[in-house]
């Protein structure tokens, strides 16, 4: 039986690079670094915001600061640009909501921007989001976003699974000694997820895993 399924947010369930990327260059113009391709941004992405600037200053971090804050600036205004959710994920969040399996959200996207998206985008169909907040807990692959996200949903980790789309996610729910499924439509190729044993091409083959899952 599923309890609870568990999302990463950018390239899971949104497609988030073209307002990453034009935050990213935004804050690294205003300190003199070279503007980045989305290709490389896409690269970048999936340990939070820091280090994507960091890579994305060549891995300078003299202004990593202050190119931090003027990235959250920029972000806060533009996130919601063009950053929309993968075709057949709402359907999906409501084929859960309607099966009584609780859905959250765990990203390392700052956790302003990851509930405002969630908010905006998934209304009535995320029942949490955990954004990334270092005063409160580590990033992940460290497990204690997932952790709260399934305290805060009164769910059974055994009868929970973690969905993403890197290795970091894969990483994710070992540590947080989880099942895990890694998605191929996101930001990273098959090959570059170590770690994975399941893989879902697109969301009708995601919805026969959670079925599987769902019937053990």
């Amino acid at each position: 039986m599923l309890e609870a399924v568990l999302f990463d947010l950018d390239g899971t369930l949104v497609d988030s690079l073209d307002d990453l990327t034009a935050a990213a260059n935004y804050a690294v113009g205003k300190f003199g670094y070279k503007e980045r391709t989305r290709e490389e941004i896409r690269r970048f992405i999936g340990n939070g915001a820091d280090m994507l600037l960091k890579r994305a200053m060549d891995g300078n971090d003299e202004h990593l600061d202050e190119a931090l804050e003027v990235f959250k600036g920029y972000y806060s205004k533009n996130m919601l640009k063009n950053t929309r959710p993968y075709e057949g994920i709402c359907g999906l969040l409501k084929e859960l909501k309607r099966k009584n399996i609780k859905v959250a959200v765990v990203s390392n996207k700052p956790d302003y921007a990851t509930n405002k998206i969630c908010e905006t985008l998934f209304e009535g169909l995320v029942d949490t989001a955990v954004g990334s907040d270092l005063k409160k807990r580590r990033k992940k692959p460290y497990p204690d976003a997932v952790e709260l996200a399934l305290e805060t949903l009164s769910a059974d980790k055994n009868k929970a699974v973690y969905i993403g789309d890197s290795d970091v996610d894969a990483l994710t729910a070992k540590n947080a000694d989880m099942k895990h499924i890694a998605v191929l439509w996101g930001f990273r190729k098959k090959e570059e997820i170590h770690g994975a044993e399941k893989f879902a091409e697109d969301v009708d083959r995601l919805k026969e895993y959670l079925d599987e899952l769902d019937n053990e």
